[in-house]
């Protein structure tokens, strides 16, 4: 006869779970308060931390730019005896200037009325690329209309100008353009004086140039008395 067998042992009784403690609203509140500041902390730290790194690019750009940009310059000069308009630029700086470009518009003109004397030229000249060697073989010259010899040496009595205006651009290297009016009067007075007394050969600006003008035609004037004697 099998025995039978043994009951399994009996579990001990289970307690039913005692409900969670509930959080009371103050601590709820006080607990969410901190959660938002320590986000809004961080939030706070991120934008500072990215405008310090944008203030440091800037900087540093502004350093480069500052020793490495092109600084272009240009220069009118009229030569005889072939009596031509020359334009030439200058190039400071360490990387190569971009896209300039000079349009000009060039006319002789009577002095003292300012009148035109013949037709205007109107030109443009562009340069794709200008580094510090480019001058070495990028001169510009130009004819004005009727400019022989002989109204050359009318320019030398101080009876006519070469008024020049237009502007001037170019970029500096680092995709900043830069853009300068241009307008220049070419004068030639006394030799030997200083430019208070009438001494002047060379394109000088517009706003300066009738005083220049008109002591140059002083200077000519003194001149002439002193030669007659009256």
């Amino acid at each position: 006869m099998v025995a039978r067998p043994a009951d399994p042992p009996l579990s001990p009784p289970v307690e039913p779970p005692k409900p969670l403690r509930k959080t009371p609203p103050f601590w709820q509140a006080l607990f969410a308060g901190c959660t938002a500041l320590f986000g809004l902390g961080l939030l706070v730290n991120a934008i500072i931390t990215s405008l310090m790194l944008s203030e440091q690019k800037t900087l540093t750009r502004q350093q480069v730019v500052g020793t490495q940009a092109a600084e272009l310059g240009y220069q009118f000069t009229l030569y005889s005896p072939d009596n031509t308009l020359s334009v030439s630029f200058d190039h400071r700086g360490n990387v190569a200037a971009r896209e300039v470009r000079l349009v000009f518009r060039a006319v002789r003109k009577k002095i003292p009325t300012l009148e035109d004397i013949e037709a205007p030229i109107n030109k443009t000249i562009y340069e794709p690329l200008y580094s510090k060697d480019s001058y070495l073989h990028q001169q510009h010259d130009f004819s004005l209309p009727g400019l022989t010899p002989s109204e050359f040496e009318a320019m030398k009595r101080t009876e006519q100008t070469v008024k020049v205006e237009g502007e001037f651009s170019y970029d500096n290297g680092f995709g900043d353009v830069r853009r300068y009016p241009v307008c220049l009067y070419w004068l030639i007075g006394i030799q030997n004086v200083t430019e208070d007394k009438g001494g002047a050969n060379g394109f000088y600006p517009c706003e300066d140039f009738e005083i220049r003008m008109n002591n140059a035609l002083k200077a000519r004037r003194e001149a002439l008395v002193g030669q007659t004697g009256r």
